[in-house]
């Protein structure tokens, strides 16, 4: 086609195009934007040896139907001690060095701004002696 044809054809089909990308965007807002009623996070309870020094965590958004969506790395995750767990973007909480007991609170926001909270306790736990 030349130029002026690809003009041409621009200024016929313009409103078409126009409501057909208006239309596409407010379907994908619709479909992206899921409105979660609250956030699970797995595992529920946590008793940690110190010897494993890791656990990962997994947070589900679950809408009003009660479908499940894997947030986890959509939230903002939080140690309510970092002394004694750190926690990265990912999920995954990782006992500070030299730790051999304590208790913290792990949580998660969604969206990052805390629109919605979950937290579990986690429990360092010494290994039995032999």
């Amino acid at each position: 086609m030349k130029k002026k044809q690809i003009a041409q054809w621009y200024k016929k089909n313009i409103t078409a195009v126009f409501v057909l990308v208006v239309m596409f965007l407010s379907m994908a807002g619709s479909c992206l934007a899921d409105e979660f009623v609250s956030i699970k996070l797995y595992p529920e309870h946590v008793g940690v040896f110190t010897t494993v020094m890791k656990q990962q965590f997994v947070a589900f958004g679950v809408n009003a139907q009660g479908v499940s969506t894997n947030i986890t790395e959509q939230v903002g995750w939080e140690s309510s001690n970092e002394g004694i767990v750190t926690i990265d973007a990912s999920g995954l909480a990782t006992v500070t060095a030299g730790q051999t007991s304590g208790q913290v609170k792990i949580s998660c926001s969604y969206p990052k701004s805390s629109k919605l909270n979950a937290g579990v306790h986690m429990l360092l736990l010494k290994p039995p002696v032999k």
